[in-house]
């Protein structure tokens, strides 16, 4: 509990995390000594305020992990090499990056190119998210186009190897159009469900596979999580992206360190998906996913709610 001159100083310190010079915050606060020195101290000793350096010792709040971000980055809009900003505030890059994600999110602040990545406020006129200079504009203008050519590039890679060959079974759905979150807390882009009878591997094998997609522009650290937490239901979870620049993405994409790191971690598959003149796409797989082991209520579930067209084909593949 912050003692009476603690909170009256603690609410005259700027909103903004600017420091404040010892002089004028004396007379804001209208405390005077020996109350105002141990009420300094005492916000500071518990991590409510900050002291720079200078005469006179200047002080500023400590703020959320978010507010110390916005802190080091102009009002003007320009970009900060993100080092500049996790640096000095004792941050890991990994611990930053999540951070950022969730302020892109909230439309606090965008990110650029650079050796170590670049991050920048919103200004008015911004769109949330990565912003790639004059390539802002390039690729397709809504996700929902991607979908049916990463159903084609799915089918094409895996059908074959189950169908015609009873009771081997392939089902894949474009699960993003169906009605939301029918008991499932969140709904893949595409959904692929598959069962395999092997020789010496005594009964059917059933493997649930999700996809995410996001257009170019749209590949944030929130998109891996966004794969990620279809986990609890499926086998296997990619996030394919749609990318228009001639380099591939971990070539070129500053971010491209944190994206894969968070994939590896969480065992997410990476699909990078480039237009072709001719219209149809190349797609690269840039890392392979981790089997998982669902939750079989939740698997349940998902196959109850998600495939409920083709009940029958499963029950029947599944003998």
């Amino acid at each position: 509990m912050l003692s009476e001159s603690a909170q009256i100083l603690e609410k005259h310190l700027p909103p903004s995390l600017d420091y404040i010079t010892d002089r004028r915050l004396r007379k804001l606060s209208g405390l005077r000594d020996p109350g105002y020195t141990r009420a300094k101290k005492e916000l500071v000793d518990l991590g409510l305020a900050q002291i720079g350096r200078g005469r006179g010792g200047p002080i500023r709040r400590t703020g959320t992990k978010k507010q110390q971000i916005l802190a080091r980055l102009p009002r003007d809009g320009s970009f900060v090499s993100n080092n500049k900003i996790y640096e000095p505030l004792s941050m890991t890059p990994e611990e930053f990056a999540a951070i950022q994600a969730e302020m892109i999110d909230e439309g606090m602040v965008v990110i650029g190119r650079g050796r170590y990545g670049r991050t920048a406020r919103v200004q008015e006129g911004n769109d949330n998210g990565i912003l790639y200079d004059s390539d802002a504009e390039l690729g397709v203008a809504d996700e929902s186009e991607l979908y049916d050519p990463v159903k084609a590039y799915f089918d094409r890679k895996w059908k074959r190897n189950y169908e015609p060959s009873p009771p081997n079974l392939y089902i894949s759905e474009i699960t993003a159009k169906q009605y939301p979150r029918i008991g499932i807390t969140s709904i893949p882009d595409l959904s692929i469900l598959t069962i395999m009878n092997y020789d010496f591997v005594p009964g059917n094998i059933l493997e649930l596979i999700t996809i995410e997609v996001k257009k170019y522009g749209d590949l944030t650290l929130s998109a891996v999580y966004e794969a990620a937490s279809m986990m609890v239901v499926c086998h296997r979870s990619y996030l394919v992206f749609e990318w228009v620049q001639d380099e591939d993405f971990l070539r070129s994409d500053s971010n491209a360190e944190y994206i894969l790191t968070e994939a590896k971690r969480f065992g997410i598959g990476l699909v990078q998906m480039r237009p072709i003149d001719d219209g149809s796409w190349e797609f690269k797989t840039v890392l392979e996913p981790k089997l998982n082991n669902p939750e079989y209520g939740e698997l349940n579930s998902f196959i109850e709610v998600r495939f409920k067209n083709e009940h029958a084909r499963i029950r029947g593949a599944l003998g």
